[in-house]
């Protein structure tokens, strides 16, 4: 009877591990490293915000409009069991942006988007970008995702950044994007 109980608490104990680190692997069976993957958001769970006044910007000319949040990944880190200190490596999985306002424009009002992320002292560092828009509210952007971002997101003033070149405007109208980031983080394991 013991016996039985032993083996059905190891199973449901190896259950409740597996689940609990269903979110990391380790990138390979020898190293200390584990991998987290976090999708960026505001402090209130939405996506992070650009806005902009059509008539502050020109149909072909690139201009820059920075997200109205700051990130900080200090939070997340911390309730996984880990700190900025021991981010060895970031990198952006997958990029979306979407149009907010005005109700009746769509993401192919805009020739070109380019995504980059900010932080003081670091040059502004191009992690997604797109040339070809869908009608649609959201687009996929193409991710560089080779390229790192550990200098970044180790910061208190982590922030995003959108060059966006207009196709077409709607004059007199005020415009308010959105973007989605998910970030894959490499931490040291324990």
């Amino acid at each position: 009877m013991t016996m039985r109980w032993f083996r059905r608490g190891a199973v449901a104990t190896a259950l409740v591990l597996w689940l609990v680190l269903a979110g990391c692997d380790t990138v390979d069976p020898g190293s200390e490293t584990v991998v987290l993957f976090v999708n960026v958001e505001d402090q209130l769970g939405e996506d992070l915000r650009f806005s902009f006044e059509a008539d502050n910007a020109q149909v072909g000319q690139p201009f820059t409009v920075a997200a109205a949040q700051r990130i900080d990944l200090g939070p997340f880190l911390n309730q996984q069991g880990f700190s900025k200190a021991e981010v060895v490596a970031a990198t952006v999985e997958s990029a979306t942006v979407g149009v907010r306002f005005p109700i009746q424009a769509r993401t192919n009002f805009m020739q070109q988007a380019v995504l980059q992320v900010t932080a003081t002292g670091l040059s502004a560092t191009t992690v997604a970008t797109q040339s070809s828009f869908p009608d649609s509210r959201e687009a996929a952007l193409t991710v560089q995702s080779s390229r790192s971002i550990t200098g970044f997101v180790t910061r208190s003033d982590f922030g995003v950044q959108l060059v966006l070149t207009p196709a077409t405007l709607l004059p007199g109208e005020d415009y308010e994007l959105t973007a989605t980031l998910r970030i894959r983080i490499e931490v040291e394991g324990v």
